[in-house]
This record gives C-alpha cells, sequence and structure tokens, in this order.
C-alpha cells in the first residue's frame, strides 16, 4: 500500500499542463542533473520541462493554477467584476504559510491568520474543532 503523503491530489491529476501555474517541491528529487530540494519554487515553465511529470505532479511537486485575470484580459475581468484570480493558501510547514496567485504574494512566511486574510477567505475550522 502507498503512503498517503505521496497519492495524487485530486485537482492535480485532473490539471491540463497548460493551466499549471507554477509549483512547489513536496519531495526532493534531481533535474538535469541537479538536485532539487523540498521547498523549492518551480515556474511553469520549469515544470513543463519536467521529462516524466506526470508522475511528478502530486508526488514530488505541488502544483497551482494560473491566475485567471491576467494583463491579457483584464478589461475582461473589469466587465465581469472579477478584481482578482483565485488565490490559495499553502503550507510551509511549522504554521507557516505562503498566498498563491499565479505567484507568492508574500514576502516572508505568514502565520495562518495572516495568510487566510492576504487570500481573502474564511480561516477553515481545524480538526477537532467545533463552531461555537
Amino acid at each position: 500500500m502507498r503512503n498517503a503523503s505521496i497519492l495524487e491530489k485530486p485537482f492535480a491529476s485532473r490539471m491540463r499542463i497548460s493551466d499549471i501555474g507554477g509549483g512547489r517541491v513536496i519531495r526532493q528529487f534531481s533535474m538535469d542533473g541537479k538536485i532539487v530540494r523540498l521547498g523549492t519554487y518551480l515556474t511553469a515553465e520549469q515544470i513543463q520541462s519536467i521529462h516524466n511529470r506526470a508522475y511528478m505532479i502530486g508526488r514530488f511537486i505541488d502544483v497551482w493554477p494560473k491566475a485567471s485575470v491576467t494583463a491579457g484580459n483584464a478589461s475582461s475581468a473589469a466587465d465581469t467584476g472579477a478584481d482578482q484570480a483565485e488565490r490559495h493558501v499553502v503550507t510551509l510547514g511549522f504554521g507557516r504559510y505562503n498566498v498563491i496567485e499565479g505567484t507568492v504574494l508574500n514576502e516572508e512566511p505568514l502565520s495562518r491568520a495572516d495568510a487566510y486574510a492576504l487570500a481573502g477567505k474564511a480561516e477553515p475550522m481545524k480538526r477537532g474543532e467545533q463552531e461555537h
């Protein structure tokens, strides 16, 4: 039986390579003869250049989608009322978080509450917590 930590994430397995905006290494591997260390951020172009990317995504690399609002379609976004792309909160471990919107938005790792505030999302309940 495979370890649950290396199972593919459901959204990553369905995401087309052209929709990937970037990723973060969650398990060390080698690329072009160099070791890519845990926590390294990769651009979409770097992920596209990986030979066996279908195997790597979800097992060695956490990916996120491209920003839905780019300079090319900013006027259409204004027409629809969408002022920002979807933001994702990514854990770095030990209570540190990054906010991703195509790229990392924060310069330094944030606390959980600060990361969700920057992302404009409600902070989810932790396991075992109950609503009051």
